[in-house]
């Protein structure tokens, strides 16, 4: 994973003269009102307005125009898109992943409350146990939703900001990480907002990282711990993910392994 380390958060926080102007002139083609906005809410939040002019100017920013198209057309499928995931081979991935961990499972287990079944559907399903974290540039992602509609800008805004401190925190570079279409990252398929929140450290190295299995096996559970497992599994569950055939789809496939 690409990394810019302390110069990154340098150049964040830096005076806004640090900015070249030449990035200025690039971004132009942004509605103004809508970059001025979302400049000003970045700058309330410590970042330099001029890094970030340069940021959102850098030729490496990937725009998505299509992206609430994307959110729309996940809201109105008729068609059960958890299907694949019941096939033999499938379940047996999840049995193996059982098989192949069980001291770490055990152990969140014990610790959080939450069935070791219901952790690896969701390892499955979120992003196949680390292999399929997603193909969108996370920041491209949250800066289109601000910039092609208005639903949902209030909310990329602030998964933005929460994703640029990940940044500095981990030394990432952040045109360099990849998520969902919707900006979720990692392994357990995190928005930036739920780390800050619910990640926790799962290796003892006093670090989070959601590219780790150990920590993301331990926020998974943490979250749902957090979110009601106790008193309302189901309602831990679309915490995790609103869509009742997500909901329904974990509880099928945990169940799927004990049979």
């Amino acid at each position: 994973m690409k990394t810019l380390g302390l110069f990154f958060c340098l150049l964040l926080l830096a005076p806004a003269s640090w900015a070249r102007l030449d990035s200025a002139e690039r971004a132009q083609d942004w509605e103004d009102q809508k970059q001025d906005k979302l400049l000003r809410d970045l700058e309330k939040e410590g970042f330099s307005r001029g890094s970030m002019v340069a940021l959102l100017s850098d030729s490496s920013v990937k725009f998505y125009p299509y992206i609430y198209q994307k959110f729309e057309a996940a809201r109105k499928r008729k068609d059960d898109p958890y299907k694949p995931f019941f096939t033999e081979k499938s379940i047996g991935l999840g049995k193996d992943f059982i098989r192949q961990n069980q001291a770490l499972l055990a152990e969140v287990e014990a610790k959080f409350g939450v069935e070791k079944e219901i952790l690896v559907a969701l390892l499955r399903i979120e992003s196949c146990f680390g292999e399929n974290q997603g193909s969108y540039q996370v920041f491209g992602v949250f800066v289109s939703l601000v910039r092609y509609g208005e639903a949902r800008v209030g909310w990329a805004t602030k998964e933005l900001i929460a994703f640029l401190k990940m940044c500095c925190q981990q030394n990432w570079d952040p045109l360099a990480i990849n998520s969902s279409y919707a900006g979720a990252l990692g392994i357990p398929q995190f928005m930036p907002t739920s780390y800050w929140e619910l990640a926790v450290d799962g290796d003892g190295d006093k670090k989070i990282d959601l590219f780790n299995l150990k920590d993301a096996v331990h926020s998974m559970a943490n979250f749902l711990a957090k979110r009601g497992w106790q008193r309302d599994q189901q309602g831990s569950l679309r915490a995790y993910n609103r869509d009742s055939l997500f909901v329904s789809a974990i509880e099928r496939y945990a169940q799927k392994m004990k049979e």
